[in-house]
């Protein structure tokens, strides 16, 4: 599963798989996640209707059911095509940004 953690500053940092900075501030819990107000998702391809291409390991598709915040799909113009294949259980993002 994907961990949320609180991000607090700079300090509250640490680098994780392939050299991505990650926040190491308190781990948020289930309970916690509707007190998130918006969350950016990133991915290889996102459309029109906000589904998204991720890298085939589920932890967004896990993630976004909890969520409740306005969530916003992330991408160069490249990745934004004219449709992502999806299945029922996929969940869009709320807005794509490219």
């Amino acid at each position: 599963m994907l961990e949320l953690h609180i991000y607090d500053a700079a300090s509250s940092t640490k680098h994780g798989a392939f050299n991505i900075v990650e926040s190491c501030g308190r781990r948020l819990t289930p309970d916690e996640y509707s007190s998130i107000d918006l969350a950016i998702i990133p991915g290889v391809a996102f459309d029109q209707a906000g589904n998204r291409l991720g890298r085939g390991k589920g932890y967004y598709d896990r993630l976004l059911p909890l969520l409740t915040c306005h969530t916003i799909g992330l991408c160069y113009p490249h990745q934004y095509i004219d449709e992502v294949p999806h299945e029922p259980h996929d969940i869009p993002v709320d807005e794509v940004l490219y």
